[in-house]
């Protein structure tokens, strides 16, 4: 500051005739050609001595009380009357003459802002000593200079510079003493300062699109907008696991120990996992005041992004995230920053480049003793445990999974996104393709919902803009692979309009176009392999100019076919912009590679296999099989899209290279199986490699464990469908949310030669038929085997009364009066701890009789009711229902799905529950049926009226489904 003072004061002696009021490009522009200024003496030249960045910070400060030193310098020499020339030696030469005296001043801020200092306290007292003499020796060589300038000014001016220089020199020297003295002080300040730079940086972070290339527009999509729950979930892959609310990630890690934390969130290629950090930036952008809890807890949060990160170091991060923070505090801020509450967001740990990798490990390291230190990292599984490995013992370390978009929410997150595309689009007038209302697509969604590869959001992002564009082939686009392939050959027809009207191209027929534009494909595939097998995920300087040159020599516009494959993303260094060029997905980067092989394979089947083609590209003995899993995956699901029938050598090569990557689960080889549509040639391959449960030692023997079993779950009904007939008789879980005569007709024949321990049909239950029983010939083709303990569905008379005893779990549904003969044969049912009913509208109450006495561990009902389609008039029968029904214990809970009752309707039930004596924890009823305030005096009422301690929840039954 007392530098800056005293050129601040050099500057204004020298320019006497020039109003505060007046910017220092406009006074210079009216100096007479008698002034000794350097501008007059730089004639035309004058206007040159200062860049256009110099001239908008003139322009801006007028008086120039704001002008660093080094600006200040530069207006001294040029501005100043009686100063030596610009290239005159006095600037340089040592000695007590003026021009030298500020030139040692500018010298010493260069020398305090670029280096770090370290001086012990003599050493300080002694610079401060020169500084001293510096500053006095510079004012009075002004002061010599201009005559205009008074004694009595100079003093003054001296006098307040010693003063500055005197308050300097009694602060706290050291680092150390100055964080022990000033440390909480300097904190606030470096967070007021940093959080609103930190904000504005990541502000563009908080959009995603992550398909622009295929509409040839960035749109800025508002990631708040499209975000719905998604699934994660903590434990075992393959076994017991606990759902995890979004809101709550945080609070697995905060308050856990003293100790900093890192989250890994793992998941598939397309789950999410950028998506869901994507979210945690824009709600800390937002003040953390979004679904996220516990996130403005957080002081600071960094960001890194590993695939292309050209950073090396964490002092590195903090320099590119906050320069001006960084030479403001110079050698105290990273201390400073290591005292602040973090949050360091790592995304992409399998996509880590040689920088980014060495960044990791470096931030890793440097915030290892930071106890308020949080990091989320997301990572593919295969790369998880190469980082576990590499956290200091210092961490803990947590592990979640992302799943995907459940089920039941997937039609909601197509139409967010679906909208918020319009939105956007008409906001920034751009045309899109389809422009309906979506009704549509949620006819498709509905129908498409439960295949397993739509729970992961990238695979449902493509089904939207393959709608957008292209929606006669929605509904032929039934496998991941296929989305894929689909989205490709929609990026190359919508390339070959553009060409058509390029001024380069437009000359060409379109076959001529389509062929040169295969050729350059050919080679981007290669290219883009040839990267992924060195993890490169951005391609190299040396691969974009090859590209470019491949456009060239095909004489075909470069930038328009390489922005139709490839996204392009500009980096600020401190050198340079960088343009890097990546496949716009990981995914789609390994689909890529997957269509060279099976370009290799097409264009010469005699040239070898599968491996052969690797090599050929990448390298004899370059080839290393774990990094190339979902890339394998992409290849077998290719082959019966590329190869009819596909050759059962490949099949078995492809299955062969899988397991040898690491394919070794069964949901990743029921994937591969979906995705080949049971190609037969794969199928049988697969089934060498499909792990089996051993057999069962009898009905006493552990089967909680998923280990143990086969799961058939609505996602995977049809590919097991083709693998049962092919497996040893096993145990198998069947849990069907969907229609249960779609999804397990095709097995039927088959089911009993396993032994079936679960058969949850779930629609029977929540939307039973009158008069048909549905579940009764699927039941029967379990019970020929024994052993079933969990059953949910609709059963007849018949069939009920004939249900198993060795039953511990029951869910059913009764809508008729004849079917209500089934209730007595429950007490008989001696393992049965856990009881759920579902009694429909057309059941009168004299038909029914009590339920069995079940209690949980505490000594509760475990029976829970549900009383579907109450209407204003069928109170009486509602609770003369409930009354015969109840057990000894009362009711765990009593649902009303499709009930249409008001809040009038609502307190008659209670009322009449509790006249006759009904006891139950919980009510729900349907959110719509109760305003807000209706809702507190029902939930007061029934707390009251009832005992129900949990009182009455107003729940979204159409959102389940349940409606």
């Amino acid at each position: 500051m007392c530098g800056r003072q005293v050129m601040y004061t050099v500057f204004l002696w020298g320019t006497y005739g020039k109003d505060s009021n007046t910017d220092l490009l406009t006074y210079l522009g009216h100096l007479t050609h008698t002034s000794t200024a350097n501008y007059v003496a730089a004639g035309n030249c004058g206007p040159q001595c200062f860049n256009r960045y110099q001239k908008q910070i003139i322009s801006n400060n007028p008086s120039g009380d704001r002008f660093d030193i080094s600006l200040l310098f530069l207006c001294i020499k040029v501005a100043c009357e009686n100063m030596a020339g610009m290239s005159d030696p006095a600037w340089h030469t040592v000695g007590s003459q003026l021009e030298n005296c500020l030139y040692q001043i500018k010298q010493q801020r260069n020398t305090v802002m670029h280096e770090e200092l370290e001086m012990s306290e003599v050493e300080f007292q002694s610079k401060t000593r020169w500084l001293r003499q510096l500053l006095i020796d510079t004012l009075n060589s002004a002061q010599q200079r201009y005559a205009h300038v008074s004694t009595t000014e100079l003093a003054e001016v001296t006098q307040n510079v010693c003063e500055e220089l005197d308050l300097i020199n009694s602060e706290p020297v050291g680092v150390d003493d100055l964080l022990m003295q000033c440390g909480p002080a300097l904190q606030v300040d470096l967070i007021r300062e940093v959080t609103s730079h930190l904000k504005e940086t990541f502000k563009e972070d908080a959009f995603m699109d992550p398909l622009s290339f295929l509409s040839g527009n960035t749109l800025r999509l508002q990631i708040q907008k499209i975000f719905t729950k998604i699934r994660i979930v903590k434990g075992k892959q393959q076994g017991l696991q606990t759902e995890v609310k979004f809101k709550d990630l945080l609070s697995l890690v905060q308050g856990k120990s003293s100790r900093p934390q890192i989250m890994i969130i793992e998941g598939l290629a397309g789950s999410g996992k950028s998506t869901l950090l994507t979210l945690v930036t824009a709600e800390w952008v937002d003040g953390g005041v979004g679904t996220l809890q516990n996130l403005n807890n957080y002081q600071l949060l960094l960001r890194v992004q590993c695939r292309d990160s050209h950073l090396t170091t964490f002092k590195d991060l903090l320099e590119d995230l906050m320069l001006p923070a960084s030479l403001e505090y110079r050698s105290l801020f990273t201390r400073l920053v290591k005292l602040c509450r973090i949050l360091v967001i790592i995304d992409g740990l399998d996509e880590c480049n040689d920088q980014s990798r060495h960044l990791v490990s470096d931030i890793v390291n440097q915030l290892q003793r930071v106890p308020d230190c949080t990091f989320l990292c997301t990572t593919r599984p295969e790369a998880l445990q190469d980082f576990v490995h590499t956290v200091p013992k210092r961490y803990d370390v947590s592990i979640v999974q992302l799943v995907g978009i459940p089920m039941e929410l997937r039609v909601e997150f197509v139409m967010r996104y679906f909208k918020e595309i319009q939105r956007v689009a008409e906001l920034q007038g751009i045309p899109i393709g389809n422009s309906t209302t979506g009704k549509e697509l949620v006819k498709i969604m509905e129908s498409e919902k439960r295949k397993e590869h739509f729970r992961l959001p990238l695979n449902l992002v493509m089904l939207v803009w393959l709608f957008i564009f292209k929606s006669n082939i929605v509904n032929e686009t039934t496998t991941q692979t296929e989305l894929y392939h689909h989205t490709h050959q929609l990026c190359q027809e919508k390339l070959d309009e553009r060409l058509a009207n390029n001024t380069q191209t437009k000359a060409m027929n379109k076959r001529l176009r389509q062929k040169k534009l295969k050729t350059w494909l050919s080679e981007m595939y290669r290219t883009v392999l040839v990267a992924l097998s060195k993890n490169q995920l951005i391609l190299s300087e040396h691969d974009v100019g090859h590209l470019r040159h491949m456009c060239t020599k095909l004489d075909i516009p470069e930038d328009e076919v390489m922005s139709a494959f490839l996204n392009m993303k500009s980096t600020w260094t401190p050198v340079d912009v960088m343009e890097h060029y990546s496949a716009p997905h990981k995914g789609l980067q390994e689909y890529y590679g997957a269509l060279y092989v099976m370009k290799t394979l097409q264009g010469d089947p005699a040239s070898g296999g599968i491996m052969t083609a690797l090599e050929n590209a990448i390298g004899v003995g370059q080839v290393h099989l774990s990094m190339f899993q979902n890339l394998l995956q992409q290849v077998a699901c290719l082959l019966h899209l590329h190869l009819d029938p596909v050759p059962d050598t490949l099949a078995e090569e492809v299955a062969d290279l899988l397991h040898a990557a690491g394919v070794t689960r069964r949901d990743q080889w029921l994937d591969i199986l979906e995705g080949s549509k049971a190609s037969p040639a794969i199928l049988s391959a697969i089934i060498r490699h499909f792990p089996v449960p051993p057999p069962a030692l009898g009905d006493d023997d552990d089967d909680d464990d998923d280990e143990e079993n086969i799961d058939i779950e609505d996602g995977r009904a049809r590919s097991y469908s083709h693998l049962l007939p092919h497996l040893p008789p096993t145990r198998i879980k069947i849990d069907l949310n969907g229609d249960s005569e779609c999804l397990l007709t095709p097995m039927l024949h088959d089911l009993h030669r396993h032994t079936c321990k679960m058969l949850q049909l779930w629609h029977h239950f929540h939307h039973p038929q009158t008069p048909r029983a549905a579940s009764d010939h699927i039941i029967q083709q379990v019970l020929a085997r024994g052993g079933i303990k969990v059953f949910v569905g609709q059963l007849s008379a018949n069939v009920g009364c004939q249900l198993p005893t060795t039953l511990t779990h029951l869910r059913l549904a009764i809508t008729t009066d004849l079917q209500a003969a089934i209730i007595p044969h429950l007490h008989n049912l001696p393992h049965l701890h856990d009881l759920g009913l579902h009694v429909g509208a057309e059941v009168t109450p004299g038909a029914v009789t009590s339920l069995p006495d079940l209690r949980d561990g505490d000594g509760g009902s475990s029976v829970f009711l549900r009383l579907s389609g109450v209407t204003s008039g069928q109170e009486e029968r509602a609770c003369d229902l409930t009354s015969r029904l109840q057990p000894p214990p009362g009711f765990w809970d009593i649902w009303f799905p499709r009930a249409t009752l008001k809040e009038e309707g609502w307190q008659k039930v209670v009322e009449g529950l509790a006249v006759r004596g009904v006891r139950v924890e919980g009510v729900r009823v349907p959110t719509d049926s109760l305003t807000a305030a209706q809702w507190r005096h029902i939930n007061i009422l029934a707390k009251t009226r009832l005992g129900a301690r949990s009182g009455v929840t107003r729940f979204d039954f159409k959102r389940r489904g349940w409606h």
